[in-house]
Formats: structure tokens, sequence, C-alpha cells
């Protein structure tokens, strides 16, 4: 959802795990942010308050919200163009 902010990253390949500590995120960038890119950082940092993370379970890979957490290309088109008004979605494509 963030490629800049990845590309940004000290380590991009972190876990959740070696990032996080109790609530408190240490998310390393190997320059300061420019004000174009802060949106994405208060952005990444509000969608992360919100979830809980299970210490006692090992981070894995998982796609959207549903509860297979499997990759499907139509949730993933809306994913990539819903940060952009100018492209138009219906509803049932």
């Amino acid at each position: 959802m963030y490629p800049s902010l990845f590309l940004l990253a000290t380590n991009p390949n972190s876990t959740v795990e070696q990032i996080r500590s109790g609530n408190t995120w240490d998310v390393q960038f190997r320059r300061n942010m420019e004000d174009w890119e802060l949106y994405d950082v208060f952005d990444l940092l509000g969608r992360s308050n919100s979830c809980t993370v299970d210490s006692q379970s090992s981070d894995r890979r998982r796609w959207g919200s549903s509860k297979e957490g499997t990759y499907c290309v139509k949730a993933g088109y809306h994913q990539m163009f819903s940060r952009y008004e100018a492209i138009n979605v219906s509803p049932g494509s």
C-alpha cells in the first residue's frame, strides 16, 4: 500500500515483531520525510494503530480482510485504485 515508504525503509524486510514493542512502533527510514510523504506515514500509523498483534503467534503474510487472507485480483484492483479519485471503479466490477 505504501511503495514510497517501502523504498525508504532502512530494513524493508523487517517483520512486525522486529519493529513493534507493545504499543510502540520503531519504523526507521533512510532519511527524513518530505512534506508530501508525511500523509503516507500518518496513514500507515493510523491503520496500524487499529491493528491487534498477537505476541504468541509468528508473523505471516495476509491479504485484505477476508477470513482466508488470500489474494484476489478484484480486491487488489480496488485497493490499488481506491486512493485515486480520477479512476472510477464501479461497485459491480
